[in-house]
């Protein structure tokens, strides 16, 4: 099999979610709550009720990917209807010629404050899990998004092309966990997600083959 270089650009195709097609009204978040507890120790009089729980957030990728030599990075954006302090992702992906190799903060979690408008900081981490990545954003000094309603780019994640192996015409990601950590819910921090692709619906993004050059 012959190995396959790849030009150093950014390319968009329509994809069955993309960023464009991410809508995401503020309506109210609906979410079981499964805390026993409160923060102030008292037990939950909600336990096991379906609760709103803020302002809807959504996730949806960018159809735009850069190719960079055998690697390839893709967008995930995010609306934040309120501003947001975290978020825990498992995301999943069904090419088999795909590696993980890292994620970087997107504009939404570089552009970040505390209630009272100093600059922060989110702390971002990502991880192989046998078959999916683990991705968390937290910040240690309360800061977080702006949560303006407005769709921009959340993280930057990198995959690197198998030794060998050629570019795959598509490939879909999906979530089988996201949540979105609100901050309406003060000083409880509840789960606000409401849109995002999931195993029924995941985000099938095209990559283009003509960016390909045969080399020996």
């Amino acid at each position: 099999m012959k190995k396959i270089a790849f030009f150093t650009f950014i390319i968009g195709f329509m994809s069955s979610t993309g960023w464009a097609e991410l809508d995401c009204p503020a309506d109210s978040a609906y979410h079981i709550d499964y805390r026993t507890l409160l923060q102030n120790g008292s037990p939950n009089p909600n336990y096991g009720q379906e609760i709103s729980t803020g302002l809807c957030g959504c996730l949806g990728f960018s159809p735009d990917h850069e190719l960079n030599g055998n690697e390839i990075t893709f967008t995930l954006s995010v609306v934040d209807n309120e501003p947001i302090s975290g978020i825990q992702l498992d995301l999943y992906h069904d090419s088999g010629v795909l590696a993980y190799s890292s994620v970087s903060k997107g504009d939404k979690l570089e552009n970040v404050a505390d209630e009272d408008g100093n600059p922060g900081t989110m702390t971002l981490l990502g991880s192989w899990n046998d078959d999916h990545v683990r991705l968390l954003a937290y910040s240690t000094s309360l800061a977080r998004t702006e949560g303006n309603g407005v769709a921009g780019n959340l993280l930057e994640i990198t995959y690197s092309l198998i030794d060998g192996a050629d570019l795959p015409g598509d490939v879909s990601f999906y979530f089988g966990l996201a949540i979105i950590s609100g901050t309406s819910m003060d000083p409880e921090v509840l789960d606000v997600s409401c849109g995002y692709p999931d195993q029924e619906n995941p985000t099938t993004i095209y990559l283009s083959p003509n960016n390909q050059v045969d080399y020996v």
